[in-house]
């Protein structure tokens, strides 16, 4: 067992410990863990969260995972297929194999994970590739077994039950399918036939054909619904909560405005600006005043952003030109991005895989999965996207944001390019102004914290740490900071990758995206004379050596991924930076986390038992009184049944003479974090059980917070 490896669900957020779960069932080739609380893998996750949690694993994980690559294409990733063997099991009779030689088949039936008749059963057929194939061409097909999984699943799924027998007392049902590695499709059929199923593979016009003889009317109709439909359906994915009453149906397609002139800028800028992209007018459904913003809090102050200025971008040679958009693409997009604002989507996931692809919306912190309308398909929408946000060709990573319309609202959307294996990720942030920018009081941090910020933006030199883990709002305090500070006429530099708004009273230099320190350092070539320099998040050795440097001659505000405040040095560290430079610049680390907030429609006291609270490890004292509260789910919180929105959590620790110390010594997170409360940081923690108790959030966020 590797040791112990705490991280984060790309799905839900929620922390657990990836070396105790357990592997998913995708494939062999690469294999992912399973988040205990929303049970998804990170299969079909950015590239980013993948680098980042291969990079920091521990080596017995990493060894696991070379191990299933090696099985990729045998025996036993047929049976995990197929549902008789789960990636554990596979793992451990891959070492005993190692071990005591002899074939993977004879070492899987020696440890009794499967029998050899389900061995003979899923082998039959196996191609040379290592995929079970059927050929529909010859032998019967039970209609009945159709009829009971349902003809549009069938076809909207291109799968066809094709035999059910009883083997070692359980129904095993044999499917034929167009891409047998869809495990979400085979769950769905084991539950609606309470069969145990065997996925093989068909050619998917092999599949229609077969389908269209035995239900002709059926599939005709489904077909032509299929050609006409263009729009986009949220349905909860297999790591996102169910809703209990459907959504509202998706808003008719929005057009798109004439490209309208740019306003003058605000101010003359060094660098060439980017010509306005034509902002898109979403439908009416989309440009309904949001709600409180995703850390839960009103913005309080006119936003002092400017959505319809140009954002800043280096002065480069000519790109080369963005792919040409289809109008199928083109429509595709706009009705996508009309229903992610309408649902308070904070960003889209677009996964290109080859032919294969994926969208997603995060909602409140939930990754929902959505479904793409047939017509403009992966490549019309991906050149949609790079058409609208400005992308170069190629799949190599770049950024790029274009402006749309939701009545009086202009909102941001910034895109990212990533490439990933064998395809690539496209990023769309939805930056709302109004709800992103917050006035310093308006953070959600305490009276003394906030305080305490307040003081750290006035010291002359040092380093400021803004940290939390990815998709917990460090990007919107950041801005805000950046907001309160132009507001009090303070010489800001801000070297941004990317940008997200253009920031009153703030001088901004845009750099490539992903940020590198050589193109970092250029842009802070002509910072001399500013007060207060932010740097793009730390991801590199480069960026973190040179945010130091500054450090010695002005206040700097950097962000890094860290799930405490305590640990915030311990990332700093990781990227080889000196520990006693460190220790001597770190003034503050504000550390955030976004909880879930209860809907306040049907929001009610509920009881837990002194044994629940334990489980869910709280001490007597803390649980002693504690008042619990749950959402019941109303037509207000349908997406998520419960909830509505998310508020912020914060921590604030002071780097003192003591917390200098434990830092030039690397001392553990632990001894910082005893420190840090000896001398008045209230944890998150505290914050979380003070949120659960006020019926802010529930138990089931402080649990899944790792708090």
């Amino acid at each position: 067992m590797a040791r112990e490896y705490p991280t984060q669900c790309w799905s839900c957020l929620g922390e657990f410990d990836a070396s105790a779960a357990v592997w998913c069932a995708c494939s062999a080739r690469s294999a992912t863990k399973l988040c205990p609380f929303c049970f998804q893998c990170f299969c079909q996750a950015d590239i980013e969260y993948q680098d980042s949690f291969w990079r920091d694993a521990p080596d017995e994980l990493k060894e696991e995972r070379d191990i299933l690559k090696e099985a990729a294409g045998s025996v036993g990733e047929t049976l995990i297929r197929s549902n008789m063997l789960n990636t554990d099991q596979l793992v451990a009779a891959l070492r005993w194999q190692q071990n005591r030689g002899g074939t993977l088949p004879d070492a899987l039936v020696d440890l009794g994970f499967v029998s050899r008749d389900n061995l003979d059963l899923v082998t039959q057929g196996k191609a040379a590739d290592g995929a079970s194939t059927v050929d529909l061409s010859h032998g019967l097909v039970d209609a009945s077994l159709v009829t009971t999984i349902g003809v549009e699943l069938c076809y909207r799924k291109r799968i066809l039950p094709i035999s059910k027998e009883e083997i070692g007392g359980r129904d095993v049902l044999t499917l034929a399918m167009a891409g047998p590695t869809d495990v979400d499709t085979i769950d769905q059929v084991q539950s609606l036939s309470n069969c145990r199923v065997i996925p093989m593979i068909a050619p998917e016009r092999e599949l229609l054909a077969r389908l269209t003889d035995l239900f002709p009317a059926e599939t005709a109709a489904l077909a032509a619904a299929e050609r006409s439909d263009s729009g986009v359906s949220l349905t909860a994915g297999a790591g996102a909560p169910r809703a209990r009453r459907e959504s509202k149906p998706a808003p008719p397609p929005p057009a798109v405005e004439a490209p309208a002139p740019a306003p003058p800028p605000r101010r003359r800028r060094t660098d060439k600006t980017q010509p306005p992209a034509s902002p898109v007018k979403l439908p009416a459904a989309a440009s309904r005043p949001a709600p409180r913003g995703s850390h839960g809090a009103a913005s309080a102050a006119r936003v002092v952003a400017s959505a319809a200025a140009p954002a800043a971008v280096p002065a480069k040679a000519a790109p080369a030109p963005a792919p040409a958009e289809s109008e199928d693409g083109a429509a595709l997009l706009q009705k996508i991005l009309g229903e992610a604002i309408a649902k308070r989507a904070s960003s889209i996931q677009f996964e290109i895989k080859g032919a294969a692809s994926s969208l997603f919306f995060r909602i409140d912190g939930h990754l929902f999965r959505a479904r793409t309308a047939a017509p403009a398909g992966p490549d019309g929408l991906r050149a949609a996207f790079a058409a609208r946000a400005g992308l170069t060709e190629g799949s190599q990573p770049a950024s790029g944001r274009f402006s749309v319309k939701a009545g009086e609202r202009r909102i941001e959307v910034v895109v990212r390019r990533l490439p990933s294996g064998g395809g690539e990720s496209l990023l769309a942030k939805i930056v709302d102004p109004a709800e992103y920018v917050r006035p310093l009081e308006g953070l959600g941090t305490s009276a003394l914290d906030t305080e305490r910020i307040r003081t750290g933006l006035t010291q002359p030199r040092g380093l400021i740490v803004l940290s939390g883990p990815p998709h917990n709002g460090v990007d919107s305090t950041r801005l805000s900071l950046m907001a309160h500070l132009g507001r009090d006429k303070r010489r800001v530099l801000a070297v941004e990758s990317p940008q997200f708004l253009v920031i009153d009273g703030v001088r901004q230099a845009e750099i490539p995206f992903p940020p590198a320190g050589s193109e970092a350092r250029k842009a802070l070539e002509d910072a001399h004379g500013a007060e207060i320099v932010f740097v793009p998040e730390i991801q590199s050795t480069d960026l973190a050596s040179l945010a130091l440097t500054w450090a010695a001659q002005c206040l700097v505000v950097v962000s890094i991924q860290a799930r405490r405040a305590s640990q915030a040095p311990g990332a700093l560290l990781w990227h080889q930076v000196e520990p006693g430079a460190l220790a001597a610049q770190l003034k503050l680390i504000v550390n955030q986390r976004l909880v879930r907030r209860i809907c306040a429609g049907c929001r009610a006291a509920t009881q837990a038992s002194d044994r629940v609270l334990k489980m869910m490890g709280l001490t007597p004292d803390e649980a002693m009184d504690l008042q619990v509260f749950q959402g019941a789910g109303c037509d207000g919180c349908a997406l998520g049944p419960g909830y509505s929105g998310r508020v912020a959590l914060f921590e604030v620790m002071e780097g003192t003479p003591e917390i200098a110390v434990l830092i030039a010594t690397k001392e553990p997170a632990g001894a910082l974090e005893r420190e840090a409360r000896r001398v008045g940081m209230s944890p998150l923690r505290a914050a979380c059980l003070a949120a659960v108790g006020q019926g802010i959030t529930t138990l089931e966020e402080f649990q899944k917070g790792n708090f």
